[in-house]
């Protein structure tokens, strides 16, 4: 499960830019509804067994995906390049 884990959050070192267009964005959504379903859900599925009717338990995978999930939609530059450019 770790190595999923591994797996998905290295979709937040994607260099992606904001998306150009209303395509491009629907684009991304499909294209991280298919690795979420691919990479994330498989190995989680034996712990969604006995919690999948809590909303408790939908809410707190949403907020702890939250940034890949922004990175990908979004884009954005590098926290880190962005305070370097501008630190001078």
């Amino acid at each position: 499960m770790l190595l999923f884990q591994l797996a998905w959050n290295l979709l937040t070192f994607a260099p992606l830019g904001a998306p150009g267009s209303l395509l491009e964005f629907a684009g991304r959504l499909f294209f991280l509804s298919f690795i979420a379903l691919l990479i994330y859900f498989p190995p989680r599925m034996f712990y969604l067994a006995e919690d999948i009717n809590r909303k408790r338990t939908w809410l707190t995978m949403l907020l702890a995906n939250a940034p890949v999930i922004l990175r990908v939609l979004f884009g954005a530059g590098s926290g880190a390049s962005g305070m370097l450019s501008a630190g001078g």
